[in-house]
């Protein structure tokens, strides 16, 4: 196996620090200062794919007074493995940089806190949901389907409904942007920030919907109210 290929390989066990994190499909520019390699000597550079295979293959390096540089363009997101030597073979110089969707990376940190928000949201999601399902949707009936009370509890129910489909939207938001940043496979993410727009871009819809049942329920309600203060039990709809 190549002597370069092997440095590649074991500097990767070792987890050398992170340079950056760059976008994807988006040109950058690797640069290594002269403070970490001479830069009197002519320098080449290899670089591995995600997948460990080869995307640049020992091309040289533009070498300046402080330090020297490569230019390239990654077609896909993960963390790819630089390794430069010298054309005398004596200097090697190995480092890795991540590439993205957004160029942003998210620290081991920032991914807890994330994660952690995340889960919250999901039980906040079950926790609304076992609430509505104890309210209930209606006004309260006797056998015939007349009305015998005002049920109000039912304006809280809709009123979680709507919660929790903010909630809903929030999630896939999350989750597309956790996807985007941890997945090297970006079909799934993709998908996620798909259900997210659309989601996001019916949510007027629903809050007009909403709001114009929340006054159209009101004023029946207050019309219901009325006839059984008269001693009269209608029968309707909700």
């Amino acid at each position: 196996m190549d002597k370069r290929l092997i440095f590649i390989l074991l500097f990767a066990l070792f987890l050398f620090p992170l340079v950056s994190a760059y976008q994807k499909e988006i040109p950058l520019s690797i640069t290594v200062g002269c403070d970490k390699i001479n830069c009197s000597l002519a320098w080449n550079i290899t670089i591995l794919n995600p997948n460990s295979s080869i995307l640049i293959d020992n091309q040289e390096m533009i070498v300046g007074d402080y330090y020297a540089s490569y230019s390239l363009t990654p077609v896909s997101t993960g963390n790819y493995l630089v390794f430069l030597s010298d054309t005398t073979g004596s200097n090697n110089y190995g480092t890795t940089f991540d590439v993205t969707y957004s160029s942003e990376q998210l620290s081991t940190s920032q991914g807890i806190l994330y994660g952690s928000f995340f889960t919250v949201l999901v039980l906040f999601i079950l926790v609304i949901f076992f609430i509505i399902t104890k309210l209930p949707d209606s006004n309260e009936r006797d056998e015939e389907g007349k009305i015998m009370s005002i049920s109000y509890l039912k304006y809280l129910r809709s009123t979680l409904w709507f919660v929790e489909w903010l909630l809903v939207v929030t999630v896939l938001y999350l989750a597309s942007n956790l996807a985007f940043a941890y997945m090297s496979e970006q079909l799934f993410a993709s998908i996620l920030f798909v259900l997210f727009r659309i989601s996001l871009g019916i949510t007027p819809l629903v809050v007009i919907v909403w709001v114009a049942w929340m006054f159209v329920s009101f004023f029946q309600d207050k019309q219901f109210q009325n006839m059984l203060n008269r001693g009269m039990f209608p029968q309707g709809r909700l």
